[in-house]
């Protein structure tokens, strides 16, 4: 109010100056007429332009007061709702946020109390996917049983679906966050296994040899697959973003994708092996195969240095990517844009190298 009233009087204070030259005259809303210079309107101009500021500064700290209220004020809440200090509900455009037996709240902490459940499943099962920090453990056994051992509170949330035969383990959807839980699951062995899917911190470990004409394993953020081995056809590897294979693997082809900062360890007997690792991803490879195609891209490292070729390798580096092949009878190599590639033979080696930008190669 006070700024209103400075605003008031600093027009009546320049309506009331003396005329002085180039005076204009200016009609009101309300049809009066005043008679005003320019250097009165100059003036007027830089007290306006003063006034703004000063209720821009204004305005913009009692806005920022307000932001910082309401983060305290939503910090405040969602402590109270994790620590359970909630008794009641809260309620939020019609849905509950709160209480202490809300499945729907913000983060879901586990008691700490351990339990033991079994539950029968399928011992035919064609596949496993998990996420959500589960750890799974697929055993030398055939009795129809999982054994699941987890957090009193978080039990009654870990869900075994069977769809179309792959077993899909995870927490409830309507949890959204959970921390310090503990969640496993002990599964009896299938036959038929093909399918190992993994995200977000959760766990796939086989204790078993799996046996099948394909098998496809995938790894993704952050989560870890091992596999003490795997005699298959074929074998598809894909893992990302910051995830772990790791295993044993014998197989007439095989391929190995990894990216963005994931890890791939290998150990494999294979006819025909494919790897490709881009985004400071790293494949490390041993045990023998009768070709080997390496692709490297973007920092990313292949290390099969200490898988032994029978015939050809393919090794193909750029963006700052590394490459290390043990050569068998021939190797094509192509480097660029700072991309590496070292090698190394036993025999008498046919090469043919390519480089450009930077690129090198090498012999170790």
């Amino acid at each position: 109010m006070k700024r209103i009233l400075f605003f008031i009087t600093a027009i009546a204070l320049v309506c009331g100056y003396a005329p002085q030259a180039q005076a204009q005259t200016i009609y009101s809303s309300d049809g009066s007429v005043v008679t005003i210079t320019s250097d009165q309107l100059a003036e007027l101009g830089e007290r306006l332009g003063r006034l703004g500021e000063e209720l821009g500064e204004s305005l913009g700290k009692d806005l920022g007061s307000l932001g910082e209220e309401l983060g305290s004020l939503g910090v405040d809440l969602a402590e109270a709702i994790e620590n359970g200090d909630i008794d009641g509900n809260v309620y939020i455009n019609g849905k509950r946020i709160g209480g202490k037996d809300n499945k729907s709240q913000q983060r879901f902490r586990g008691s700490g109390r351990i339990i033991t459940e079994k539950r029968t499943v399928p011992t035919n099962y064609r596949g496993i996917i998990t996420s959500r920090s589960i750890k799974v453990t697929l055993e030398d056994r055939l009795d129809p049983t999982a054994i699941i051992r987890a957090d009193d509170n978080v039990m009654p949330y870990i869900k075994i679906e069977d769809r179309g035969g792959v077993l899909q383990i995870k927490i409830d959807d309507e949890i959204r966050t959970i921390n310090n839980v503990t969640a496993e699951v002990s599964l009896p062995k299938s036959e038929a296994i093909s399918l190992l899917e993994a995200a977000s911190a959760s766990h796939i470990n086989v204790n078993y040899t799996i046996k099948s004409s394909s098998l496809e394993i995938d790894a993704a953020s952050a989560a870890e697959i091992n596999i003490s081995k795997a005699d298959v056809g074929s074998c598809d590897v894909e893992v990302s973003s910051a995830a772990k294979v790791r295993g044993t693997l014998i197989a007439s082809q095989c391929e190995v994708e990894a990216s963005s900062a994931a890890n791939a360890r290998l150990q494999i007997l294979a006819g025909k092996c494919e790897a490709d690792a881009s985004s400071a991803a790293k494949i490390i490879l041993s045990g023998e195969a009768g070709t080997l195609s390496a692709d490297a891209s973007s920092a990313a490292d292949i290390d099969a240095v200490n898988l032994k070729i029978l015939n050809n390798g393919i090794a193909n580096s750029s963006s700052g990517a590394d490459i290390k092949i043990q050569a068998g009878k021939s190797l094509s190599a192509n480097a660029s844009s700072g991309g590496s590639i070292s090698y190394k033979s036993e025999n008498d080696l046919n090469i043919h190298i390519k480089k450009s930008s930077g690129g090198s190669v090498r012999k170790m």
